[in-house]
């Protein structure tokens, strides 16, 4: 991580959390997209049957492990307003 002078924090990091307080840093003129509209999210959404039939049946049907399926499982159901959504606030 490079050290900002002075503060001993890297650059774009605030006090508060150590990791870019209340929301990321985008460069100047950066534009955030929703996760959904990617093309990586295109890619996984369409083919993840596909990607984890494939890696069960190379591994004798014992697939990827459980915490890597659910976490693209988890990528393509993020932001999806029908699955609810948590408060940052207090």
């Amino acid at each position: 991580m490079r050290q900002a002078q002075g503060g001993g924090r890297a650059a774009g990091t605030t006090a508060a959390s150590g990791l870019g307080g209340a929301g990321p840093v985008h460069a100047p003129g950066a534009v955030a997209r929703l996760a959904e509209h990617t093309v990586l999210h295109q890619i996984v959404r369409d083919h993840l049957a596909t990607f984890l039939r494939a890696a069960a049946d190379r591994t004798g049907g014992n697939g990827l492990p459980a915490f890597i399926e659910r976490e693209f499982r988890d990528f393509i159901t993020c932001g999806v307003w029908a699955r609810g959504f948590a408060s940052t606030d207090p």
